[in-house]
């Protein structure tokens, strides 16, 4: 296909922010997700549309395009097509493996897994996830759900309070930035007995935020 009329039709397909070609290489960017309406719904329709258009994407223009697949991956998992989402995230990590971020197709295709039932495979993607990001809060979390569903209660307990002093750090961060940058106006006192009184709830409060962080995660994790 030549290179102005691939270009057409994967911008008229949408999806596509830029294409780049040099030689008998084509490099893609996706558009962010918010500057395609149709990634933003959940409407069965538009789901559909968009994952016929990384459908084409890797199996007619770019077969060895990892993130295409990990994206309609994605797109399935919306779906509820979480065998199919599954092998999208399997041949991501096949033509990607060592990528930066191949281990949230691990931790994307360990959660599809565990939803299928299957927590054996599952806890095998969650590990190599947990190895790979050096142990991001999203890939314990995804390990110790694996670990509970497997009845290894101790030891998904482990990852858990893991993920806990995580947050609980994040949150001490931002907490004592406040402090500081309120520290310069008159309004001082008031931010500062917020900030204390967050803290004496206790852990609590800190489940509480755990809770409120994971809000926008796919219902799947």
């Amino acid at each position: 296909t030549p290179t102005d009329e691939l270009a057409r039709r994967l911008f008229a397909r949408g999806g596509i922010s830029g294409i780049h070609v040099n030689s008998n290489v084509v490099t893609l960017e996706l558009a962010d997700a918010g500057a395609d309406p149709e990634m933003q719904t959940t409407n069965f329709e538009a789901l559909r549309k968009a994952e016929s258009r990384f459908t084409m994407l890797v199996e007619e223009f770019a077969p060895s395009y990892a993130r295409g697949y990990a994206s309609r991956g994605n797109v399935r998992v919306s779906l509820g097509d979480l065998d199919g989402a599954t092998s999208d995230y399997a041949a991501a990590l096949e033509l990607a493996p060592l990528a930066d971020d191949a281990w949230v197709n691990y931790l994307n295709k360990g959660s599809t897994l565990l939803a299928l039932g299957k927590a054996d495979a599952a806890l095998s993607d969650m590990e190599r996830a947990v190895e790979m990001s050096k142990r991001d809060r999203l890939a314990l979390l995804g390990r110790g759900s694996a670990l509970h569903a497997l009845g290894r209660y101790g030891a998904a307990s482990f990852d858990y309070r893991a993920v806990l002093e995580k947050v609980s750090m994040r949150v001490r961060a931002r907490a004592n930035y406040l402090i500081i940058v309120h520290s310069k106006c008159s309004c001082s006192t008031k931010y500062t007995g917020l900030i204390h009184h967050f803290f004496s709830k206790g852990s609590a409060c800190i489940v509480n935020y755990f809770i409120s962080s994971f809000s926008c995660l796919n219902p799947i994790l």
